[in-house]
């Protein structure tokens, strides 16, 4: 079981991870050329005009979908054709709209509302033809020291196998933000029922507060954060609650009131279209097109081999174990290994890997690792032949909690064809992570890979 640490040792500890988790300002990609596509959403006449607040593609209906605080909703093509615009019953000041991807629904985020005091989300049907319809659903969220104008912008799902919580029985959850503490916190929304829902967790991405939007691609595994008054985009990996930030844009100059933000992604593929809604300008309804936009598509590696190695009993093998465990004893040391096969991916492809685990018995100082050679088998491992070092040990000392996915940085470790580390103890502590023998929450190499 996890100790307390003393306060300094916490600081220090907590510092060092943030330190690393940061990616520093990178210009708009010069090729990404923007366009206009929202002249089309004009609404009907005696209508006010639709300033777009939110955006999101949707692989259901493949089209674009917009909300507007005047409580509109548009749909469109992505090359700006067929846009339609509706007024919806209720005046909803609606700042976000998002999809499962996998129904016919439409998730709208009202940014506050004037009974409850908070935001909150809107069921409405989708479809590629007919007009959007109320299904009556709607979920009130606990979101601390909203105001009518500093509530909820941004709201995004994402599904299970894509972020570092339990599955939930909904097939997924929200992420929302707040500009009134600059926070996106987490929801596991109940969809079959009105009202039910908890808060599962938050974190704070970057020290400003004017997150506009949210958007999170499955492909790329990446959530888009969107500021508007500091003009730059983060993109986020939600594989662990570490939310380790992968890159930071700087937004173009042709863009100054960025509302919406989603991505159309194509993998494979280098580049793909990216969207901005913008609110400002003299018609209000500005949504810039930008293609070549760099894409990292993503791919999961599961392992092939791995194996718990116990000093004490040196000659018998654990490769059939559902856990893996790292501790420091006397005489009684406890390593283990983990293989996975690289067939197909080039090594220089890779732009990020992160191995992750499913910690369950956490420890004040995680194990270090070192690389070793593939020529060894989960059913014959043991402590006596397990595998040497074939360079210095990598990364450990971080705290990690219990019941927690924890990641580790690869990228400059990996082998081509297949790779292969061993991972041993910095702790009397002991590290206890699922196998890939393990029920569920199995060990995971993810790749972003570019150019593929």
């Amino acid at each position: 079981m996890l100790r307390s640490l003393s306060v300094l040792t916490v600081s220090v500890l907590f510092l060092s991870l943030c330190a690393g988790s940061a990616a520093a300002d990178t210009p708009w990609p010069s090729n990404s050329t923007g366009t206009n596509i929202g002249s089309g959403l004009v609404p009907a006449a005696g209508e006010p005009s639709f300033e777009p607040s939110g955006i999101v593609w949707d692989n259901v209906t493949s089209a674009l979908w917009l909300v507007g605080d005047e409580s509109q909703l548009a749909r469109m093509q992505p090359d700006g054709s067929n846009p339609t615009v509706w007024t919806l019953a209720g005046g909803y000041d609606l700042e976000s709209v998002a999809v499962t991807g996998t129904t016919n629904k439409l998730y709208l985020g009202q940014e506050y509302d004037s009974t409850s005091k908070e935001p909150v989300i809107r069921e409405y049907t989708s479809s590629s033809t007919a007009a959007p319809t109320a299904t009556g659903k709607t979920w009130v969220l606990d979101m601390p020291n909203v105001t009518s104008s500093d509530g909820m912008e941004g709201l995004t799902w994402v599904p299970n196998g894509y972020h570092p919580y339990a599955a939930s029985a909904s097939g997924g959850v929200f992420f929302a933000s707040s500009q009134a503490d600059g926070r996106i916190y987490v929801y596991d929304v109940n969809l079959s029922q009105s009202g039910t829902l908890t808060r599962l967790g938050w974190f704070t991405p970057d020290s400003s507060h004017d997150i506009s939007d949210l958007y999170f691609s499955t492909a790329t595994r990446t959530l888009f954060v969107l500021y508007d008054t500091a003009n730059k985009l983060l993109e986020i990996d939600t594989s662990t609650e570490q939310y380790p930030i992968m890159s930071t844009y700087t937004l173009p100059t042709s863009t100054d009131g960025q509302e919406g933000v989603t991505l159309k992604a194509s993998c494979p593929g280098a580049s793909t279209n990216i969207f901005i809604a913008d609110d400002n300008g003299s018609t209000a309804h500005n949504v810039f097109s930008f293609n070549n936009f760099p894409q990292l598509c993503a791919q999961v590696l599961g392992p092939s081999a791995n194996a718990t190695t116990n000093q004490s009993s040196p000659t018998k093998n654990y490769g059939d174990g559902t856990f893996l465990d790292a501790d420091s004893a006397s005489g009684a040391d406890k390593d283990f290994l983990i293989q996975f096969s690289l067939s197909g991916v080039t090594t220089s492809q890779i732009s990020r890997a992160q191995l992750v685990f499913y910690v369950t018995d956490g420890t004040d100082m995680s194990p270090q690792y070192c690389a070793t050679s593939t020529n060894w088998s989960e059913t014959g491992v043991t402590w006596s032949n397990q595998p040497a070092c074939s360079g210095s040990n990598q990364s450990g000392g971080a705290s990690v909690s219990s019941n927690i996915w924890f990641a580790y940085d690869m990228k400059n470790a990996l082998q081509g064809g297949s790779t292969s580390f061993r991972f041993s103890p910095r702790s009397t502590n002991d590290f206890v992570a699922n196998s890939r023998h393990a029920t569920s929450n199995h060990p995971q190499l993810i790749l972003w890979l570019t150019g593929q």
